[in-house]
């Protein structure tokens, strides 16, 4: 099924949320929109930092960021290394190939499409999500693109009501495609 139709299908479900539940908090809207099982923009589809995908992040641009990351892992008495939100792993693969197999390298990643591209690269240490970590560990934790897809709230200020949260009341019925 195309990504088209599991947006629709998404946009159905959220407006039967809304009908029966009320306005719901833009950040669980984002949420939704993101992170949904069943038609989220992260969760279904191919793989999306790619060239051929929807966007690109600096480290798919070069591997030189990657590799400046490595040289801060050496200088850390570190033994384990961990990207949240990696992506399609091109932070963590020029690293890998800086540091070797002196490191134990983690991916948590949200994207079933993602999560398999990093299979090749880290085997096991791919986990959907911090659950997968090791309860305690000595390393270096990297988040580069994390906090551009966390669900956001959005609160206005009116003179009249002052500060108020944003809620969504309705999805629009066009979709643009």
């Amino acid at each position: 099924m195309g990504s088209r139709n599991l947006w629709l299908m998404l946009a159905v479900k959220l407006r039967a949320r809304i009908a029966a539940n009320g306005p719901m908090p833009f950040e669980e809207y984002m949420a939704a929109c993101l992170y949904d099982p069943d038609g989220g923009f992260f969760t279904t589809g191919p793989l999306r930092s790619v060239k051929e995908g929807d966007f690109l992040t600096s480290p798919e641009v070069s591997p030189w960021f990657g590799r400046t990351l490595a040289r801060f892992v050496e200088a850390h008495e570190a033994d384990l290394v961990v990207d949240v939100g990696a992506g399609s792993g091109s932070l963590l693969e020029p690293m890998i190939e800086e540091l070797g197999n002196n490191y134990s390298f983690h991916a948590i990643e949200a994207s079933p499409a993602a999560r398999g591209a990093l299979l090749s690269l880290v085997g096991d240490g791919v986990h959907g999500s911090i659950d997968g970590l090791p309860e305690r560990f000595n390393g270096v934790v990297f988040a580069n693109e994390l906090l551009d897809n966390f669900p956001t709230a959005l609160a206005i200020r009116s003179p009249e009501l002052g500060p108020r949260t944003v809620e969504i009341f309705e999805i629009p019925r066009t979709v643009y495609a």
